[in-house]
């Protein structure tokens, strides 16, 4: 169901791999020493406060020979509310709360509202990012298989979809960090599509 707007105006599925992998991107550095396995790595990237980061996404479509990049911040709320401000090269802001995902692209224009359920492989993503940032690896590796990899402070986890709906879409989601810090996020969709966000947390 969707509010204020036709189906024809809805952004691509660009808008929820972008939205729901930039959940992650809202990590506070924490530090930690020593080699690290999964379980304090979702401690670490647990949020218990509102956060707030820069970021920088570079998205690169198998038809352009430039990548497409969009600038901003983000700023993610416990209880799953997540809040998107493109600054750059045009404003855009998109709201996940709850189960509605709001895009407002135009001041004069109204906003575009989505229920989630509508969307079954966004609703299920955007559960399982959530689950990443409540540290709950139980919720987590219920939508993804997960591998996990670490050398010293830095770490690498790939998650791949279970769901046949989602694994239709995206092939994997590449996290990267170091100690309780995320560096970067890639994810990978099966046409040929990736995107990369990296972020600067505020203080």
């Amino acid at each position: 169901m969707i509010f204020g707007t036709s189906r024809k105006t809805l952004p691509r599925l660009r808008v929820w791999t972008g939205l729901a992998l930039l959940l992650l991107s809202l990590q506070a550095s924490r530090a930690a020493e020593g080699p690290q396995d999964l379980a304090a790595v979702l401690s670490a990237l647990r949020q218990d406060n509102t956060a707030t980061a820069d970021f920088v996404e570079r998205r690169s479509l198998a038809y352009l020979t430039e990548p497409l990049v969009v600038a901003g911040r983000l700023t993610y709320s416990p209880g799953g509310r997540l809040e998107r401000q493109v600054t750059r090269p045009k404003p855009e802001t998109m709201i996940i709360d709850g189960p509605l995902l709001t895009i407002e692209q135009n001041p004069k224009d109204p906003p575009i509202r989505v229920l989630l359920e509508d969307y079954p492989p966004l609703q299920a993503f955007v559960s399982a990012l959530r689950a990443l940032l409540a540290g709950d690896r139980t919720a987590l590796e219920t939508t993804f298989e997960s591998d996990f990899e670490s050398s010293g402070t830095s770490w690498r986890l790939t998650l791949t979809p279970k769901a046949v709906a989602l694994a239709d879409a995206i092939d994997a989601i590449e996290v990267a960090g170091k100690a309780g810090s995320l560096r970067s996020l890639e994810i990978a969709e099966r046409n040929g599509n990736r995107t990369l966000v990296e972020m600067q947390p505020r203080p």
